[in-house]
């Protein structure tokens, strides 16, 4: 469990804070919500604190005071700063404490969940180091496999530099292997519900299980984006390996485990690595093939998870692409930004619902994947020109009359 503490003296912050990120989801609590950065510092003596929140500007202790006791004394807490004002100073000193990042009141929510996903990612990875010492070579060829399917290594000399220290168990020209993507049905409702400790311990517990010891297989965990977790397989005869046998086995063994129900696809194979790889650094014909198929894949994502918090950090992982060139190859394919086709899908999806029974509109809007009624209702009646009320209204006058 990460623990938080908000320092503010208007106490806005930990408004926004409590309304915008879903602390349990990341294992995560605020522990302590102070107007007066001295009682914080006091705090601090006495408690193990992971991440402070504080305004920069505060009557008694500052923000930077704060983060540079921190960079000293508990150099492992993380800072973010929230500020009403962006100030190149502050940020110039925040880079020289190891500040993480500086929000600017009053908080966006988008900017403001992606900020702490990103945290709470990067501290999850490194937590994951730590317990990867035993194999000194885990770590890296987690690394290495992820890098390689985003695009992060783009040369031949890079890639060899990484090969030649990564202890690779089986061989580049005789070995094949998948890349397995697992998806989660019903993410939110399963970690509110069956879950409760957080998706950053679940994803632990699936690794483990995928981990498990197979003789015939190297696997290998790759990367996740919230309800998709990616592994790579790579097995000794890729031809007598039953890779459907294996996903069958291993969606029943994570329900009878985890009580969780998954989805388990292969998004790529290959003869050899050495053809896996010749196929990422060919982008004339196979990246070109790859970018073609985007629009699809995004829409079946989209279809998978409308109902849950999608990012676009989210999407363009899963895509394998930056969010910048995403963003923009997206519109230029499909002729409307991601975010329009993901609030077009969702408001169908809500039209649908509000059409063929009776549940209540507030009910609808988290359905949909809005938390927020207030902007599900706003964002409706924006695409149909009727409240969501006056939609349901007249669809059921229209039952009525028939």
């Amino acid at each position: 469990m990460y623990n938080v503490i908000i320092i503010d003296e208007k106490q806005d912050t930990a408004r926004d804070l409590e309304n915008f990120v879903n602390w349990q989801n990341f294992d995560a609590k605020i522990v302590g919500v102070f107007n007066n950065s001295r009682d914080a510092l006091n705090y601090l003596k006495t408690n193990e604190v992971d991440i402070i929140v504080t305004d920069i500007k505060m009557s008694k202790i500052s923000g930077i005071d704060i983060a540079k006791l921190c960079h000293t004394e508990y150099p492992d807490t993380k800072i973010i700063f929230v500020s009403s004002t962006r100030d190149f100073n502050y940020a110039r000193q925040a880079l020289k404490y190891n500040v993480y990042y500086y929000l600017t009141k009053p908080l966006n929510k988008k900017e403001t969940y992606e900020t702490f996903e990103g945290l709470f990612e990067a501290m999850f990875r490194a937590n994951r180091r730590q317990i990867d010492t035993s194999d000194q070579f885990t770590y890296a060829r987690q690394e290495f496999f992820s890098d390689l399917l985003i695009g992060r290594i783009s040369t031949l000399d890079a890639l060899n530099l990484q090969l030649s220290t990564l202890g690779f168990p089986y061989g580049f020209s005789k070995n094949g292997g998948f890349v397995i993507n697992i998806h989660i049905n019903n993410f939110t409702t399963y970690l509110k519900k069956v879950w409760k400790y957080g998706q950053y311990r679940l994803y632990n517990a699936i690794m483990n299980i995928v981990h498990t010891d197979n003789e015939d297989m190297f696997i290998e965990f790759v990367r996740y984006s919230r309800n998709n977790i990616e592994i790579i397989a790579i097995v000794k005869n890729p031809v007598k390996t039953n890779i459907d046998r294996y996903m069958s086995e291993l969606k029943t063994t994570l329900y009878e485990i985890l009580s969780i129900h998954t989805d388990i696809s292969v998004l790529y194979d290959f003869k050899t690595l050495n053809d896996f790889i010749q196929q990422k650094f060919n982008p004339a014909s196979n990246r070109n093939a790859e970018l073609e198929n985007i629009p699809s894949k995004v829409m079946k994502y989209i279809e998978q998870n409308y109902m849950n918090d999608i990012s676009l950090s989210d999407i363009s992982n899963f895509v394998a692409l930056s969010r910048g060139y995403f963003c923009a190859y997206y519109k230029q394919k499909v002729g409307e930004n991601f975010i329009d086709t993901l609030t077009r899908v969702r408001i169908e999806k809500a039209k649908e619902i509000l059409k063929d029974s009776d549940t209540k509109v507030c009910s609808v809007s988290e359905m949909v994947g809005y938390k927020s009624p207030s902007y599900f209702h706003k964002t409706f009646k924006s695409y149909t020109d009727l409240t969501p009320n006056e939609y349901k209204a007249k669809f059921a006058k229209k039952h009525t009359t028939a």
